[in-house]
């Protein structure tokens, strides 16, 4: 469902450029793009928005593009296709290469499901996964099959395929203030923008709240935002996993969120 508009069918085409995307995932800096490729854009789904930012910019465009994501453009006119994966990894990318046939998909069951892709067991991961000590980022169960990393895209032309990290944390970027007050006060602001991006949606919204300190203050903060912005999303519900009678139950925690702010909310044992 496309959060500004009604719902959209992929692929997306442009006959201009010969570009074509699919796209999974949701951008958050909205607003910095838009300003960027144009106000005719405000109403565009984030589908159209990477496209057209691709248009811009090409092989940088997921370094200006904050979010969950996965996509991938196929350029008729190069043949060549352009993949790429957030920063954390959020949206599963997985793929074949064969030599001759490239294949991409959000699941490793969607590989599988043409025939082509060999079921041949990868055995050092089938080891990594049964020692609990898994360290390969794109390495799968199958030998045929791997991951796209996070914060890295691929591009496939001309029979070569290349992988290039655009993005990596940086341990040595500190933030200084003066008191703990501007501290709060910033991770107040980055807190109400992460959740605010994550509300934004034309269907309901679900949300977990096990009772801890986490997802209760999620919870709070997002019925803060749909107070005052109730175009958000349609609705919003919460969901906890609850445990009677058992010392890990926190259903008394989640009752006081839960009155707190009048919240749908559904309990499962």
């Amino acid at each position: 469902t496309v959060p500004h508009g009604s719902p959209e069918r992929q692929p997306l085409e442009d006959p201009q450029t010969g570009l074509t995307l699919v796209f999974d995932g949701r951008v958050d800096n909205r607003a910095e793009l838009i300003e960027a490729l144009g106000d005719s854009l405000a109403d565009a789904s984030d589908a159209r928005l990477v496209l057209c930012a691709f248009k811009r910019w090409g092989e940088a465009t997921p370094e200006r593009i904050l979010g969950d994501f996965a996509w991938a453009v196929w350029d008729a006119k190069a043949s060549r296709i352009f993949c790429a994966r957030d920063t954390a990894g959020l949206r599963p990318f997985y793929y074949a290469w064969n030599g001759k046939t490239f294949r991409f998909a959000s699941e490793i069951g969607a590989l599988l499901a043409d025939g082509q892709v060999s079921r041949e067991p990868n055995e050092g991961m089938v080891g990594e996964y049964l020692a609990c000590a898994i360290t390969s980022t794109e390495e799968t169960l199958l030998r045929a099959v791997r991951r796209l990393p996070p914060g890295q895209h691929l591009t496939l032309e001309g029979g070569w395929l290349r992988l290039r990290r655009y993005w990596q944390p940086d341990p040595r970027m500190e933030l200084r203030y003066k008191d703990d007050t501007e501290y709060a006060q910033h991770f107040l602001q980055v807190f109400k923008a992460a959740v605010r991006c994550r509300l934004r949606s034309a269907a309901p919204v679900g949300m977990d709240l096990s009772g801890g300190l986490d997802s209760s203050a999620y919870a709070c903060m997002s019925h803060v935002l749909l107070k005052e912005e109730p175009a958000l999303c349609p609705r919003l519900e919460a969901f906890s996993l609850i445990f009677p009678g058992q010392a890990c139950d926190e259903s008394p925690f989640i009752a006081e969120a839960v009155n707190a702010w009048k919240m749908r909310h559904h309990a499962v044992e």
